[in-house]
């Protein structure tokens, strides 16, 4: 579960900016006095909207990255292969440490019939007292 929190900790702060960071598009600059002198401008309201459009483009654009993200992320058999992974790379390490503490009983039979000739050949090369 260590795994998990950094990647979904990316996820939110990814959502949280591409959210909030978009500052809104227009802010309202309404004048009681000045409102009736004010003429329609047609260029300044189609930047306004195409600003806008480009900002949801781009919203739209992060959240569809970030679902595909998710998805990847909580595939069931990607989920699996990773568990299985994991569990080998433990198992391995768990072996590997043992390796040195422990003796297979194979390994037993070796070492004592390789002690036996050494004996053997220690006492065969002593000369006894008469």
């Amino acid at each position: 579960m260590s795994g998990l929190h950094p990647v979904r900790s990316l996820l939110v702060a990814l959502f949280v900016v591409s959210v909030l960071g978009f500052g809104s598009p227009v802010v309202a600059q309404v004048d009681g006095n000045d409102a009736e002198n004010d003429v329609f401008d047609a260029n300044e309201t189609e930047s306004t909207i195409d600003a806008i459009r480009y900002q949801l483009w781009g919203i739209a654009g992060i959240t569809g990255a970030l679902l595909v993200v998710y998805i990847w992320h909580t595939d069931p058999a990607r989920r699996q292969r990773v568990a299985d992974r994991r569990r080998s790379e433990r198992e391995r390490a768990a072996a590997t440490a043992l390796e040195d503490m422990f003796v297979l009983p194979g390994e037993i039979d070796d070492e004592q019939s390789a002690a036996t000739r050494a004996e053997a050949a220690d006492s065969s090369t002593e000369l006894e007292p008469d």
